[in-house]
């Protein structure tokens, strides 16, 4: 795993330097590409340095506690500073295999949102409209668009079917295991 997050952090470097040439700067696509390509990495680096961070820090601890003859109130703070840096660095090292595993493919992509009545008539439009109107919010609170595509209404004011496209960063990678089946709109 410390291979994989330092070949990251070295790609991350390469990545932030190539950001500041002229030729990515001039190019809107490139640029776009490159923006992409160092935002998929850069929590997984920032919490690398953290982590080496932790471990200098925890190494020095250990160091003193280990004196423990010279100086018996400074090696018991730093048998305690041991214990909330170890517990610190099981932190990060979860977190970082997290952020290194996999990905769906499709994460970043938008989502089409289906809601059909059920069976059960107004009540069951109803019910369907306050299902868009959640989702509607969620979307809104994670800084998704929601674009309304087809929208058919009941007689009592609720939705017997709609159609919406969610767009925004990660809206697929949240909502793919909602209800039924969901689609992928298409990543780009």
């Amino acid at each position: 795993m410390r291979e994989k997050l330092e070949q990251l952090a070295t790609t991350h470097a390469e990545l932030t330097a190539r950001l500041a040439s002229p030729e990515v700067l001039g190019d809107p696509r490139l640029y776009r590409e490159t923006s992409k390509a160092l935002a998929e990495i850069d929590r997984a680096v920032d919490l690398f340095h953290e982590l080496g961070r932790v471990e200098r820090e925890l190494a020095e601890s250990r160091d003193l506690a280990g004196q423990g003859e010279a100086d018996r109130e400074l090696a018991a703070l730093a048998t305690d500073e041991v214990a909330r840096l170890a517990a610190r660095r099981e932190e990060l090292l979860e977190e970082l295999r997290r952020e290194i595993a996999p990905q769906d493919p499709n994460d970043s992509c938008n989502v089409v949102l289906e809601i059909r009545a059920g069976t059960g008539g107004d009540e069951a439009s109803l019910f369907a409209a306050e299902l868009y109107r959640m989702y509607s919010r969620f979307a809104d609170r994670q800084g998704w668009r929601v674009e309304l595509i087809d929208l058919s209404e009941s007689e009592a004011g609720g939705v017997k079917e709609l159609s919406a496209i969610v767009e925004g960063a990660g809206a697929y990678s949240r909502l793919k295991y909602e209800g039924g089946s969901t689609a992928c709109s298409g990543c780009r």
